[in-house]
Protein backbone atom coordinates (compact mmCIF):
# COMPACT_ATOMS: atom_id res chain seq x y z
CA UNK A 1 0.00 0.00 0.00
CA UNK A 2 2.76 2.65 0.79
CA UNK A 3 4.30 1.53 -2.58
CA UNK A 4 1.45 2.64 -4.03
CA UNK A 5 0.77 5.59 -2.24
CA UNK A 6 4.20 6.71 -3.35
CA UNK A 7 3.52 6.11 -6.60
CA UNK A 8 -0.11 7.93 -6.76
CA UNK A 9 1.77 11.40 -4.70
CA UNK A 10 5.06 11.66 -7.23
CA UNK A 11 3.20 12.02 -10.47
CA UNK A 12 1.06 14.48 -9.03
CA UNK A 13 3.77 16.93 -8.75
CA UNK A 14 5.20 16.25 -11.88
CA UNK A 15 2.40 16.67 -13.72
CA UNK A 16 1.83 19.83 -11.96
CA UNK A 17 4.97 21.09 -12.99
CA UNK A 18 4.64 19.93 -16.38
CA UNK A 19 1.60 22.01 -16.95
CA UNK A 20 3.39 24.99 -15.99
CA UNK A 21 6.00 24.58 -18.34
CA UNK A 22 3.27 23.30 -21.02
CA UNK A 23 1.04 26.65 -20.42
CA UNK A 24 4.14 28.69 -20.16
CA UNK A 25 5.24 27.70 -23.43
CA UNK A 26 1.77 27.92 -25.07
CA UNK A 27 1.55 31.65 -23.88
CA UNK A 28 5.21 32.59 -24.83
CA UNK A 29 4.19 31.01 -28.46
CA UNK A 30 1.11 33.09 -28.73
CA UNK A 31 2.77 36.14 -27.56
CA UNK A 32 5.21 35.85 -29.68
CA UNK A 33 3.31 35.30 -32.81
CA UNK A 34 0.80 38.25 -32.14
CA UNK A 35 4.51 40.62 -31.71
CA UNK A 36 5.42 39.23 -34.87
CA UNK A 37 2.20 40.01 -36.54
CA UNK A 38 1.53 43.08 -35.12
CA UNK A 39 4.86 44.31 -36.43
CA UNK A 40 5.72 42.72 -39.90
CA UNK A 41 2.29 42.97 -41.16
CA UNK A 42 2.03 46.79 -41.11
CA UNK A 43 5.55 46.82 -42.55
CA UNK A 44 7.39 43.66 -43.69
CA UNK A 45 10.94 44.89 -43.76
CA UNK A 46 10.64 44.28 -40.18
CA UNK A 47 10.87 40.62 -40.47
CA UNK A 48 14.72 41.09 -41.36
CA UNK A 49 14.84 42.76 -37.64
CA UNK A 50 16.76 40.53 -35.16
CA UNK A 51 13.84 41.17 -32.41
CA UNK A 52 11.58 39.60 -35.28
CA UNK A 53 13.90 36.56 -36.40
CA UNK A 54 14.42 35.68 -32.40
CA UNK A 55 10.44 35.68 -32.12
CA UNK A 56 9.77 34.12 -35.16
CA UNK A 57 10.46 30.40 -33.74
CA UNK A 58 8.57 30.86 -30.93
CA UNK A 59 5.63 32.07 -33.21
CA UNK A 60 6.15 29.60 -36.03
CA UNK A 61 6.18 26.41 -33.03
CA UNK A 62 3.01 27.81 -31.98
CA UNK A 63 1.44 27.41 -34.95
CA UNK A 64 2.72 24.55 -36.02
CA UNK A 65 1.37 23.00 -32.60
CA UNK A 66 -1.79 24.52 -32.75
CA UNK A 67 -2.17 22.92 -36.38
CA UNK A 68 -1.35 20.11 -34.79
CA UNK A 69 -3.91 20.02 -31.70
CA UNK A 70 -6.64 20.83 -34.05
CA UNK A 71 -6.09 18.38 -36.94
CA UNK A 72 -5.87 15.22 -33.46
CA UNK A 73 -8.80 17.00 -32.29
CA UNK A 74 -10.66 16.72 -35.17
CA UNK A 75 -9.36 13.12 -36.24
CA UNK A 76 -10.47 12.09 -32.69
CA UNK A 77 -14.13 12.95 -32.48
CA UNK A 78 -13.30 15.63 -29.72
CA UNK A 79 -14.63 18.73 -30.83
CA UNK A 80 -17.71 18.12 -32.15
CA UNK A 81 -19.57 16.79 -35.35
CA UNK A 82 -18.80 19.36 -36.84
CA UNK A 83 -14.85 19.32 -36.84
CA UNK A 84 -15.45 15.50 -37.88
CA UNK A 85 -17.63 16.42 -41.09
CA UNK A 86 -14.71 18.92 -41.81
CA UNK A 87 -11.63 16.82 -40.57
CA UNK A 88 -10.28 16.45 -44.14
CA UNK A 89 -10.16 20.46 -45.05
CA UNK A 90 -8.93 21.14 -41.70
CA UNK A 91 -6.25 18.69 -42.31
CA UNK A 92 -5.13 20.26 -45.43
CA UNK A 93 -5.34 23.65 -44.03
CA UNK A 94 -3.20 22.86 -41.24
CA UNK A 95 -1.02 21.20 -43.48
CA UNK A 96 -0.83 24.23 -45.57
CA UNK A 97 0.10 26.54 -42.56
CA UNK A 98 2.52 24.24 -41.55
CA UNK A 99 4.24 24.48 -45.28
CA UNK A 100 3.81 28.14 -45.20
CA UNK A 101 5.64 28.65 -41.69
CA UNK A 102 8.09 26.35 -42.41
CA UNK A 103 9.04 28.11 -46.16
CA UNK A 104 8.98 31.58 -44.58
CA UNK A 105 11.92 30.30 -41.92
CA UNK A 106 13.61 28.74 -44.52
CA UNK A 107 13.26 32.24 -46.66
CA UNK A 108 14.38 34.30 -43.30
CA UNK A 109 16.99 32.17 -43.07
CA UNK A 110 18.59 31.71 -46.35
CA UNK A 111 17.38 34.91 -48.34
CA UNK A 112 17.81 37.53 -44.83
CA UNK A 113 20.34 39.18 -47.13
CA UNK A 114 17.25 39.82 -49.91
CA UNK A 115 15.64 40.92 -46.95
CA UNK A 116 17.90 43.51 -45.31
CA UNK A 117 18.40 45.06 -48.69
CA UNK A 118 15.13 45.47 -50.05
CA UNK A 119 14.50 47.01 -46.36
CA UNK A 120 15.76 50.24 -47.91
CA UNK A 121 13.13 50.66 -50.40
CA UNK A 122 10.70 51.17 -47.70
CA UNK A 123 12.45 54.44 -47.86
CA UNK A 124 12.82 54.76 -51.30
CA UNK A 125 16.38 56.53 -50.86
CA UNK A 126 18.95 56.11 -53.95
CA UNK A 127 21.85 57.82 -52.88
CA UNK A 128 23.43 60.63 -54.52
CA UNK A 129 26.97 60.45 -56.70
CA UNK A 130 30.04 61.46 -54.45
CA UNK A 131 30.64 65.26 -55.29
CA UNK A 132 27.58 66.08 -57.56
CA UNK A 133 25.51 68.78 -56.43
CA UNK A 134 22.39 69.00 -56.18
CA UNK A 135 20.48 72.18 -56.69
CA UNK A 136 21.39 75.89 -57.71
CA UNK A 137 24.50 77.38 -55.79
CA UNK A 138 24.12 80.25 -53.57
CA UNK A 139 25.85 82.14 -50.84
CA UNK A 140 29.24 84.46 -50.90
CA UNK A 141 30.72 81.92 -52.64
CA UNK A 142 28.50 79.83 -54.08
CA UNK A 143 27.55 76.26 -53.21
CA UNK A 144 30.54 76.57 -50.70
CA UNK A 145 30.89 74.24 -48.02
CA UNK A 146 32.98 74.55 -45.21
CA UNK A 147 33.79 71.83 -42.48
CA UNK A 148 36.39 72.36 -39.21
CA UNK A 149 37.91 69.30 -37.33
CA UNK A 150 40.03 69.68 -34.62
CA UNK A 151 40.22 66.39 -32.61
CA UNK A 152 42.03 67.97 -29.52
CA UNK A 153 38.77 69.94 -29.04
CA UNK A 154 37.16 67.44 -26.83
CA UNK A 155 38.59 64.46 -24.55
CA UNK A 156 35.73 62.90 -23.48
CA UNK A 157 35.97 59.30 -22.90
CA UNK A 158 32.49 58.50 -23.87
CA UNK A 159 30.62 56.59 -20.93
CA UNK A 160 27.56 57.67 -21.06
CA UNK A 161 26.25 56.42 -18.09
CA UNK A 162 28.02 58.66 -16.13
CA UNK A 163 26.46 61.54 -14.52
CA UNK A 164 29.30 63.40 -13.20
CA UNK A 165 31.58 63.55 -16.09
CA UNK A 166 29.19 64.29 -18.86
CA UNK A 167 30.21 65.39 -22.59
CA UNK A 168 29.30 68.76 -22.20
CA UNK A 169 31.19 69.99 -18.89
CA UNK A 170 34.21 72.46 -19.56
CA UNK A 171 36.98 69.86 -18.42
CA UNK A 172 36.00 67.77 -21.32
CA UNK A 173 35.48 70.23 -24.06
CA UNK A 174 38.50 73.08 -24.96
CA UNK A 175 36.68 76.31 -25.22
CA UNK A 176 39.58 78.53 -27.13
CA UNK A 177 39.62 75.23 -29.80
CA UNK A 178 35.83 75.35 -29.96
CA UNK A 179 36.23 79.11 -30.76
CA UNK A 180 39.33 78.87 -33.19
CA UNK A 181 37.18 76.58 -35.21
CA UNK A 182 34.08 79.01 -36.05
CA UNK A 183 36.77 81.61 -37.06
CA UNK A 184 38.17 79.31 -39.08
CA UNK A 185 34.53 78.22 -40.19
CA UNK A 186 33.91 81.86 -41.32
CA UNK A 187 36.97 82.99 -43.02
CA UNK A 188 37.00 79.95 -45.19
CA UNK A 189 33.14 80.44 -45.89
CA UNK A 190 33.21 84.20 -46.60
CA UNK A 191 37.11 83.95 -48.26
CA UNK A 192 37.26 87.25 -45.54
CA UNK A 193 40.73 88.35 -43.62
CA UNK A 194 39.27 88.53 -40.07
CA UNK A 195 36.04 87.62 -37.99
CA UNK A 196 35.02 91.40 -38.45
CA UNK A 197 34.73 91.42 -42.03
CA UNK A 198 33.22 87.70 -42.46
CA UNK A 199 30.60 88.92 -40.77
CA UNK A 200 29.91 92.45 -42.18
CA UNK A 201 30.00 90.15 -45.43
CA UNK A 202 27.44 87.69 -43.98
CA UNK A 203 24.74 90.79 -43.40
CA UNK A 204 25.69 92.68 -45.96
CA UNK A 205 24.75 89.22 -48.46
CA UNK A 206 21.62 88.62 -46.58
CA UNK A 207 20.31 92.18 -46.71
CA UNK A 208 20.64 92.17 -50.71
CA UNK A 209 19.24 89.28 -51.25
CA UNK A 210 16.62 88.60 -48.72
CA UNK A 211 15.82 92.22 -48.19
CA UNK A 212 16.37 94.52 -51.05
CA UNK A 213 18.82 96.66 -49.06
CA UNK A 214 22.47 96.23 -50.82
CA UNK A 215 25.46 97.17 -48.95
CA UNK A 216 23.70 97.53 -45.72
CA UNK A 217 25.31 95.18 -42.42
CA UNK A 218 23.91 94.85 -39.24
CA UNK A 219 22.25 97.92 -37.68
CA UNK A 220 21.52 98.62 -33.60
CA UNK A 221 17.75 96.97 -32.73
CA UNK A 222 17.88 94.50 -35.32
CA UNK A 223 17.14 91.08 -33.54
CA UNK A 224 19.69 87.82 -34.60
CA UNK A 225 17.88 84.55 -33.42
CA UNK A 226 20.05 82.02 -32.89
CA UNK A 227 18.15 78.45 -33.21
CA UNK A 228 19.93 75.57 -30.89
CA UNK A 229 18.88 72.29 -30.49
CA UNK A 230 17.55 71.34 -27.26
CA UNK A 231 15.57 68.38 -28.12
CA UNK A 232 16.76 66.15 -25.43
CA UNK A 233 16.42 69.03 -22.34
CA UNK A 234 13.37 68.32 -20.87
CA UNK A 235 13.66 70.88 -18.00
CA UNK A 236 16.34 73.09 -17.27
CA UNK A 237 18.11 70.74 -14.26
CA UNK A 238 19.57 68.25 -17.16
CA UNK A 239 22.36 66.46 -15.48
CA UNK A 240 22.47 63.36 -18.69
CA UNK A 241 24.51 62.78 -21.71
CA UNK A 242 22.23 62.71 -24.35
CA UNK A 243 22.88 65.21 -27.07
CA UNK A 244 21.85 68.89 -27.31
CA UNK A 245 23.51 71.93 -28.20
CA UNK A 246 27.22 72.40 -27.06
CA UNK A 247 27.14 74.90 -24.47
CA UNK A 248 30.84 75.74 -26.00
CA UNK A 249 29.61 76.33 -29.29
CA UNK A 250 27.19 78.42 -28.03
CA UNK A 251 29.70 80.70 -26.55
CA UNK A 252 31.90 80.95 -29.13
CA UNK A 253 28.88 81.87 -31.42
CA UNK A 254 27.41 84.74 -29.62
CA UNK A 255 31.34 85.92 -28.70
CA UNK A 256 31.17 85.94 -32.35
CA UNK A 257 28.34 87.79 -32.45
CA UNK A 258 28.75 90.52 -30.03
CA UNK A 259 32.83 90.57 -30.27
CA UNK A 260 33.38 90.64 -33.82
CA UNK A 261 30.24 91.07 -35.80
CA UNK A 262 29.09 93.95 -33.28
CA UNK A 263 25.83 93.07 -32.65
CA UNK A 264 24.22 94.49 -29.10
CA UNK A 265 24.18 92.06 -26.31
CA UNK A 266 20.29 92.61 -26.03
CA UNK A 267 19.85 92.02 -29.64
CA UNK A 268 20.64 88.39 -29.39
CA UNK A 269 18.13 85.63 -28.69
CA UNK A 270 19.45 82.17 -28.33
CA UNK A 271 16.06 79.84 -28.08
CA UNK A 272 14.72 76.86 -28.57
CA UNK A 273 10.92 76.86 -28.25
CA UNK A 274 9.65 73.17 -27.31
CA UNK A 275 11.98 72.87 -24.65
CA UNK A 276 14.08 74.20 -21.45
CA UNK A 277 17.35 75.87 -21.43
CA UNK A 278 19.59 74.14 -19.66
CA UNK A 279 21.62 75.37 -16.40
CA UNK A 280 25.01 75.12 -17.82
CA UNK A 281 24.39 76.39 -21.08
CA UNK A 282 22.50 80.10 -19.02
CA UNK A 283 25.25 79.85 -16.63
CA UNK A 284 28.23 80.05 -19.10
CA UNK A 285 26.45 82.21 -21.73
CA UNK A 286 25.36 84.62 -19.16
CA UNK A 287 28.40 85.11 -17.17
CA UNK A 288 30.20 86.78 -20.06
CA UNK A 289 27.17 88.52 -22.00
CA UNK A 290 24.64 89.03 -19.21
CA UNK A 291 22.20 90.92 -21.42
CA UNK A 292 21.83 88.21 -24.00
CA UNK A 293 18.37 86.93 -24.29
CA UNK A 294 17.11 83.50 -23.85
CA UNK A 295 13.62 81.90 -25.32
CA UNK A 296 11.98 78.94 -24.05
CA UNK A 297 8.61 76.48 -23.93
CA UNK A 298 7.45 77.87 -20.31
CA UNK A 299 8.75 80.47 -17.79
CA UNK A 300 11.45 80.11 -15.83
CA UNK A 301 11.55 77.03 -13.33
CA UNK A 302 13.35 76.76 -10.32
CA UNK A 303 16.29 74.61 -11.12
CA UNK A 304 16.88 77.45 -13.64
CA UNK A 305 20.02 80.01 -12.92
CA UNK A 306 19.36 83.50 -12.19
CA UNK A 307 20.98 85.82 -14.43
CA UNK A 308 24.11 86.98 -12.46
CA UNK A 309 23.88 90.51 -13.45
CA UNK A 310 20.26 91.33 -12.28
CA UNK A 311 19.98 88.67 -9.37
CA UNK A 312 16.38 87.31 -11.19
CA UNK A 313 15.70 85.98 -14.44
CA UNK A 314 15.92 88.92 -16.09
CA UNK A 315 16.82 87.06 -20.18
CA UNK A 316 15.03 84.43 -19.87
CA UNK A 317 11.71 84.08 -21.49
CA UNK A 318 8.94 82.12 -22.60
CA UNK A 319 7.81 81.77 -25.96
CA UNK A 320 4.99 83.99 -26.71
CA UNK A 321 2.98 81.85 -29.52
CA UNK A 322 1.94 84.35 -32.61
CA UNK A 323 0.20 82.71 -35.72
CA UNK A 324 3.29 83.49 -37.85
CA UNK A 325 3.11 80.93 -40.88
CA UNK A 326 0.27 80.10 -43.38
CA UNK A 327 -0.91 76.75 -44.75
CA UNK A 328 -3.28 76.19 -47.39
CA UNK A 329 -5.54 73.62 -45.96
CA UNK A 330 -5.98 75.21 -42.37
CA UNK A 331 -5.13 72.58 -40.13
CA UNK A 332 -2.96 71.65 -37.75
CA UNK A 333 -3.55 75.41 -35.37
CA UNK A 334 -0.22 74.71 -33.50
CA UNK A 335 1.95 74.03 -36.22
CA UNK A 336 1.03 77.55 -37.46
CA UNK A 337 2.04 78.98 -34.12
CA UNK A 338 5.93 80.67 -33.52
CA UNK A 339 7.36 82.77 -31.01
CA UNK A 340 6.71 86.48 -31.23
CA UNK A 341 10.09 87.07 -30.69
CA UNK A 342 11.49 84.73 -33.40
CA UNK A 343 9.01 86.36 -35.41
CA UNK A 344 10.39 89.68 -35.01
CA UNK A 345 13.90 89.16 -35.38
CA UNK A 346 15.31 89.71 -38.39
CA UNK A 347 17.78 87.64 -39.21
CA UNK A 348 18.24 83.74 -38.04
CA UNK A 349 21.26 81.71 -37.52
CA UNK A 350 20.91 77.66 -37.42
CA UNK A 351 22.89 76.74 -35.22
CA UNK A 352 22.38 72.63 -35.78
CA UNK A 353 23.35 69.54 -35.04
CA UNK A 354 24.77 66.33 -36.53
CA UNK A 355 22.96 64.18 -34.50
CA UNK A 356 21.54 60.57 -35.96
CA UNK A 357 18.51 59.05 -34.59
CA UNK A 358 15.40 56.84 -35.23
CA UNK A 359 17.55 53.30 -35.83
CA UNK A 360 16.13 50.46 -33.70
CA UNK A 361 18.87 49.67 -31.47
CA UNK A 362 19.67 52.53 -29.80
CA UNK A 363 19.42 52.36 -25.99
CA UNK A 364 19.75 55.93 -25.56
CA UNK A 365 16.52 56.95 -27.42
CA UNK A 366 14.35 53.58 -26.43
CA UNK A 367 14.42 52.25 -29.77
CA UNK A 368 13.02 54.32 -32.43
CA UNK A 369 12.42 51.77 -35.38
CA UNK A 370 9.66 55.02 -37.47
CA UNK A 371 12.49 55.68 -39.51
CA UNK A 372 15.80 55.02 -40.53
CA UNK A 373 18.14 58.42 -40.65
CA UNK A 374 21.95 58.69 -40.77
CA UNK A 375 21.78 62.90 -39.33
CA UNK A 376 19.21 65.70 -39.05
CA UNK A 377 20.72 68.91 -40.27
CA UNK A 378 19.43 72.19 -40.61
CA UNK A 379 15.83 72.02 -41.61
CA UNK A 380 14.42 69.78 -38.48
CA UNK A 381 16.35 72.30 -36.41
CA UNK A 382 13.27 74.23 -36.85
CA UNK A 383 11.02 71.53 -35.23
CA UNK A 384 11.70 73.30 -32.26
CA UNK A 385 10.70 77.10 -33.69
CA UNK A 386 7.21 76.15 -34.07
CA UNK A 387 4.32 74.91 -31.02
CA UNK A 388 2.82 71.49 -32.68
CA UNK A 389 5.63 69.78 -34.49
CA UNK A 390 2.95 66.89 -35.13
CA UNK A 391 1.39 68.60 -37.82
CA UNK A 392 4.34 68.24 -39.57
CA UNK A 393 4.54 64.36 -38.86
CA UNK A 394 1.05 63.64 -40.28
CA UNK A 395 2.48 63.95 -43.79
CA UNK A 396 -0.21 66.62 -44.77
CA UNK A 397 0.48 68.41 -47.61
CA UNK A 398 1.16 72.23 -47.27
CA UNK A 399 2.30 75.15 -49.00
CA UNK A 400 4.25 77.39 -46.78
CA UNK A 401 4.12 81.08 -46.63
CA UNK A 402 6.28 84.01 -46.73
CA UNK A 403 7.13 83.73 -43.62
CA UNK A 404 8.00 80.55 -43.22
CA UNK A 405 10.39 80.63 -45.89
CA UNK A 406 11.95 82.92 -45.13
CA UNK A 407 12.42 81.46 -41.50
CA UNK A 408 13.42 77.63 -43.22
CA UNK A 409 15.81 79.29 -45.86
CA UNK A 410 17.06 82.34 -44.51
CA UNK A 411 19.02 80.76 -41.64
Amino acid sequence: MKSILLRLTKPLSQRASGSFVRLAGICSGAAALLWFLVRVIPKPSRAAYPCQRAAFPFASGFVIWLCGVLAIKSLTGRVGSGFRRHRVTLSCLGAVAILGVVGWTLMLQLGSGDAAASAGTDWSFVPAKPNDPVGVARGINPGRVVWAHDPLATKWAGNWKQKADQWWRDENTDQSRVDAMLTTTLLRLTSATNAGQAWQAVFEYYNQHSRGMPQRGYQAGEVVAVKINLNSSDDGAKTDNRIDASPQMLLAMVRQLVNQAGVRQQDVIVYDARKAIPAYMLAKVWTEFKDVRFVQLSPPKDTQPKNPGYGDYHGLEAADWVEGIAYSNGKYKDAKLIPRQIYDATYLVNLALLKAHSYPYNTMEDGDDTGQTGVTLCGKNHFGSIKGTWGFACGDQHRPGRRQARLFSDG
